[in-house]
C-alpha cells in the first residue's frame, strides 16, 4: 500500500508522542545539571566542616591551655562532620610573637566527588584557625 500525499500530510501534522521525545532531548541535561548542584553542595558542606572543626578546635584550645597535641588533634576529630565519609588530617602548631604564645590548628582534607566532572579528580580542602593562648 502507498502513502499518498494526503496520509504523510496527516503524519507530518500528528504531535502524538512530542513530549516524550522532548523530555528525551532534556533530561540528560537536567539530570547533570541535578548531580552538579549535589555534588557542589557536598563539597561546601565538608568545607564548612573543615573549617569548623579547625575553629573549635581552637576555641577549645583557649580554654584548656593545658592540653596536649594528641587531645587537640581529638577534638578536631570529633568536630569534623563526617559527611564523606572519610577521615581529615589535624596538624597543630605552636608559635610566639611578641612574648604571646599562639596555637594554630590546620585540618585538611581530601574531598573526592562522587562522579567526577571533566576529570577534576580530588580537591584538598583546608581549614585553619590561630588563637592566643593567655
Amino acid at each position: 500500500m502507498k502513502a499518498g500525499p494526503g496520509r504523510l500530510h496527516r503524519l507530518s501534522r500528528c504531535d502524538r508522542g512530542v513530549a516524550a521525545l522532548e523530555f528525551a532531548a532534556i533530561a540528560p541535561v537536567l539530570i547533570l545539571l541535578l548531580v552538579a548542584v549535589m555534588e557542589f553542595g557536598r563539597l561546601y558542606w565538608v568545607r564548612d566542616s573543615v573549617q569548623y572543626a579547625a575553629e573549635q578546635t581552637a576555641r577549645w584550645a583557649m580554654a584548656n591551655t593545658a592540653a596536649t597535641d594528641g587531645q587537640l588533634q581529638a577534638q578536631a576529630l570529633a568536630q569534623f562532620d563526617g559527611v564523606s565519609g572519610g577521615t581529615p588530617v589535624v596538624s597543630i602548631a605552636h608559635d610566639t610573637a611578641n612574648g604571646v604564645n599562639f596555637l594554630t590548628v590546620t585540618v585538611t582534607y581530601s574531598f573526592e566527588f562522587f562522579v567526577d566532572f571533566m576529570g577534576i579528580g580530588d580537591l584538598p580542602l583546608r581549614g585553619e584557625s590561630r588563637v592566643p593562648l593567655i
